[in-house]
């Protein structure tokens, strides 16, 4: 499973690849994110995560979230299983009914046809989603073969994303999960879960740090910023490009931003007439 020197490595060369985000980490916050990071891919093999981290970063230009390298191992484990698109799926089973259907010999002769089952497939999604939306019979049926085509998309992308959710759960939201499922079957409805001692574990681990001897090696050399200027939410103004504060003229801002222009009247637009300025 991932450890955290793999995950500081893969910060390490995240840093370099997407140098914006990069520049502006310290030692001491790099290595609080890889803590953090840590606590999230921490079941994923280290092959996985590197590989996972290398397909994120050619395709994105923003750094990954903890999220975002999880997906990305999400993505390669849905290809390595060798699931269909829906629409390939769709085709697999329209070529088997223009055939007939599964057929099958007979001791005395001849074929007959039988249901099929999940080995018949290319993948089990396939089998999964025909049961799904009524079964082999009403695929063979009188329905609109647009009606099923559009029920089988759908109910494919349903047990497909199941069955990659599933498979990329985290062990504790496996767990949780599993504790309600046995709760509701004997009666007891939603129980509250001890989740919160998970996240106690990754507070102290954010508090206790790791052992940064062990991480000097896979850690780069950054250069911390000066701290931004603490100051009230501000948007930005399409005219000028410049930090505008959120509410209306106040002269007490004036000592707090005295780099702003001065406020704009409000412009009122009148569809009889020409526009006419209202002071504030």
């Amino acid at each position: 499973m991932c450890t955290r020197q793999t995950v500081a490595r893969v910060l390490g060369v995240l840093c370099e690849l997407f140098p914006t985000f990069g520049d502006k980490q310290t030692p001491d916050s790099l290595t609080r994110k890889i803590i953090a990071y840590h606590a999230i891919l921490y079941d994923i093999p280290d092959p996985l995560v590197e590989r996972g981290a290398l397909h994120y970063a050619s395709d994105h230009t923003f750094f990954p979230s903890a999220g975002d390298l999880r997906n990305a191992c999400k993505w390669i484990m849905e290809r390595g299983q060798d699931i269909p698109l829906a629409l390939d799926a769709w085709d697999e089973v329209c070529t088997v009914l223009r055939a007939g259907g599964f057929w099958e010999p007979q001791k005395v002769g001849g074929y007959t046809r039988r249901q099929p089952t999940a080995k018949d497939w290319s993948h089990p999604i396939i089998q999964q989603t025909i049961q799904g939306i009524g079964g082999w019979q009403v695929l063979r049926g009188d329905t609109p073969i647009g009606v099923n085509r559009a029920a089988f998309l759908r109910a494919f992308d349903v047990y497909k994303n199941r069955a990659t959710q599933d498979a990329t759960l985290l062990p504790v939201v496996r767990e949780a999960v599993g504790e309600l499922r046995a709760s509701y079957r004997q009666g007891r409805g939603n129980q509250p879960l001890p989740l919160g001692l998970i996240m106690g574990e990754v507070s102290k681990g954010l508090s206790e740090m790791v052992d940064q001897d062990k991480l000097t090696p896979a850690t780069p050399t950054l250069t911390a910023l000066p701290e931004a200027r603490q100051g009230p939410a501000t948007r930005l103004s399409l005219g000028t490009f410049r930090p505008v504060p959120y509410l209306d003229h106040d002269p007490t801002l004036e000592d707090q931003f005295p780099d702003l222009p001065a406020p704009r009247p409000r412009v009122l637009v009148d569809a009889k007439r020409e526009p006419a300025e209202v002071t504030p």
